[in-house]
């Protein structure tokens, strides 16, 4: 399917849908295969990745929660929590929220050889934020993660990955940044996230992420959600003067 391309109107629309987007609407979009053992468990793995892409952090770490309590054998449930334990848009993570990732990631990295090379890759590239060390710069564990998962979204040509290595690129944008690397990261994680939402602001950047991609997903909360904080925060100002 080609790339739309991008107008005032359906930026607009992206807007206002990634502000509608309520618990009906993330739970309706499409599942991500966390190979559990059973369908509670698959449940509340996708409600627990759709409330964290729509930012309810506490009810996203519940999900998981529960997803791994379903299924006690799910290595993917277990990198759930992790990764809703760490940062979002709106709130940071705590030495505590980082030590109960720690623990997660232990019990996923354990479980995930036997579920195949794509949940160890997961697991081993959510690993690299997370530091049991109290004087490890997590600036620099972000970056070590953001790289990693470029990398997987190369290797794995999922639109849940893409918007898993554009959320990671995006967390880079922590104010310490000099504007135009601010640019570069958004202009980055823009050309993803329109490859996933099948629509085209860079056409020259977009072609050849999309020919590589599964079909895209103009619904996908997470995508959404990312594109409205890069352009509400300032970091994609041609998008903002075309409304």
């Amino acid at each position: 399917m080609p790339a739309r391309p991008l107008s005032a109107l359906l930026l607009a629309g992206l807007l206002g849908l990634a502000a509608s987007t309520n618990q009906a609407q993330a739970d309706a979009l499409p599942s991500w295969p966390a190979f559990a053992g059973n369908a509670q468990a698959q449940l509340h793995f996708d409600r627990g990745r759709h409330l964290a892409w729509t930012q309810d952090r506490a009810g996203a770490i519940a999900a998981f929660r529960a997803a791994r309590q379903a299924d006690p054998g799910c290595a993917l449930c277990f990198w759930g929590e992790a990764w809703a334990l760490g940062s979002n848009l709106t709130e940071p993570m705590t030495i505590a929220d980082n030590e109960a990732a720690l623990d997660a990631l232990a019990q996923a990295a354990r479980l995930a050889p036997g579920v195949g090379r794509r949940a160890v890759d997961l697991v081993a590239a959510l690993a690299t934020r997370h530091s049991a060390d109290p004087l490890a710069s997590q600036p620099v564990l972000d970056r070590a993660y953001a790289r990693a998962m470029l990398d997987l979204s190369e290797r794995y040509p999922e639109n849940e990955i893409a918007v898993l290595a554009a959320a990671a690129l995006i967390a880079l944008q922590d104010g310490s940044l000099m504007p135009e690397d601010d640019a570069r990261i958004a202009t980055d994680a823009a050309a993803i996230l329109d490859a996933v939402l099948g629509i085209t602001a860079c056409p020259e950047r977009i072609d050849d992420m999309a020919a590589r991609r599964e079909a895209p997903n103009p619904s996908h909360a997470g995508a959404l959600r990312l594109i409205r904080h890069e352009i509400e925060a300032g970091h994609l100002p041609e998008r903002r003067a075309g409304l």
